[in-house]
């Protein structure tokens, strides 16, 4: 009887010789075979969601306050298929090969082939993942872009003698990745430090991952520049992020911008001030991620909406004439003034709402009960938003230990993800 451990079974399912003088990354060939079957089980049991959704017809019109990435990539599906029919197709099979390449990268670089491949397949069982890959947003070739990026660093850090190309090639899809979603810049400042694998070569590993994501910045700025008189990647970074500190925004904001905060915090009185009462607890928490992100789109273009009106006022004011570009920029400048001021006002109560997002990335907190959901509901409806006949989320209803058994297992990989990068220090 062959024993597994001689043929490094229980520490290698890597590669296979198939004879020929090449070898086949098994890690690779079985993630991708176990992706298209759960991805098609999802195609064929779960809903398929709309094509079209609220922020498409923004990359769709290469709208200046979005990235040039995925717009570009819309209009050369658009060239072949008009109709997109194919798009979610595309973004599926981007989707199922990064994922497969992270995994086989991972293998290498600590061999362990079926624990990596559980890990892949559990990965891609989140149909959140799925459903991203139907629609015309960029979330599912932006987690596609950041698994390559991933995967070519970790080839980098297994050939660091000689992996000068492997960072280049990863501070290439950073930069793409940024191209499509300006998140990626958070991406590109923790690979960044992972540059301390190379200890004596840190400065130039650093450069060869660095320079060409900032390139990739620099092009995507300087056409934004030329074209549009915006130099910077996207118009979109204040009237962004406005939203996610909506709540937060107090009454008495210090600044020159105090009446207009006061206008926006009697405006959201109704969602925040359910929240204002035991804020450390648990319950509260969930509550706060609750209403900020159900409400966070219709929130953000109500404040929008008021900022425009002020930089209008302002220019008539003035005797100036705005056009959109001029419009959306003041708009933008005023946005991220209000978020700043804010954030520098109420610096725990914004870290607190950052650990409460940060959190619910990882666990993908759900409504699971009846009671909840009716609880959830009555606040958003008492505030004016998703009352009887508006959308709502996608809820699940689930036995409560179920639900607990959920939560338990992504905490305990987030914090393993936490400690990963002082594992692999330790152990050189």
């Amino acid at each position: 009887m062959v024993n597994l451990s001689d043929i490094g079974w229980k520490s290698r399912l890597g590669r296979a010789s198939l004879g020929l003088g090449s070898e086949v990354a098994i890690p690779f060939l079985l993630m991708v075979v176990f992706g298209a079957f759960v991805m098609g089980m999802f195609s064929l049991t779960l809903p398929i969601p709309d094509l079209l959704q609220p922020d498409s017809a923004g990359y769709l019109e290469f709208s200046p306050k979005r990235t040039l990435g995925y717009p570009l990539i819309l209009a050369a599906v658009a060239h072949f298929d008009p109709s997109f029919r194919t798009l979610p197709f595309l973004q599926m099979l981007t989707l199922i090969l990064s994922a497969a390449a992270l995994i086989e990268a991972c293998n290498r670089l600590y061999p362990a082939g079926i624990v990596w491949i559980f890990v892949g397949l559990v990965g891609l069982l989140n149909p959140f993942l799925w459903r991203y890959t139907m629609m015309i947003m960029t979330d599912s070739i932006y987690a596609s872009l950041c698994m390559l990026a991933l995967a070519s660093f970790f080839m980098a850090i297994l050939h660091r003698s000689r992996g000068t190309a492997w960072l280049i090639m990863t501070g290439t899809l950073i930069g793409i990745a940024i191209s499509v979603r300006p998140s990626a810049y958070a991406i590109l400042i923790a690979i960044c430090i992972g540059t301390a694998f190379w200890k004596a070569r840190v400065v130039q590993a650093f450069a060869a991952l660095a320079a060409p994501a900032l390139g990739c910045v620099l092009a995507l700025s300087t056409w934004n520049w030329a074209e549009r008189g915006i130099f910077g990647t996207q118009l979109a970074g204040g009237i962004e992020i406005i939203g996610n500190v909506a709540l937060l925004i107090p009454a008495d904001l210090p600044g020159k911008n105090h009446e207009i905060a006061a206008q926006i915090a009697a405006d959201l009185t109704p969602l925040s001030s359910p929240l204002a009462t035991s804020p450390a607890s648990i319950g509260n928490a969930r509550d706060y991620y609750w209403v900020s992100y159900e409400t966070l789109g219709p929130v953000r273009d109500q404040i929008i909406e008021k900022l425009t009106n002020v930089v209008l006022d302002r220019a008539v004011t003035n005797g100036e004439t705005l056009n959109t570009t001029s419009t959306s920029l003041r708009v933008n400048e005023l946005a991220w003034d209000i978020t700043k001021d804010t954030i520098v006002t109420r610096p725990l109560a914004y870290f607190r709402s950052a650990v409460i997002h940060f959190i619910a990335l990882w666990t993908l907190p759900i409504i699971s009960t009846h009671q909840e959901d009716t609880h959830v509901r009555s606040m958003l409806c008492d505030a004016g938003f998703l009352c009887e006949g508006s959308g709502v989320a996608v809820r699940v209803f689930v036995p409560h230990f179920f639900g607990l058994t959920k939560d338990v297992v992504m905490t305990a990989a987030m914090l393993l993800s936490i400690a990963l990068p002082f594992v692999i220090a330790q152990r050189k």
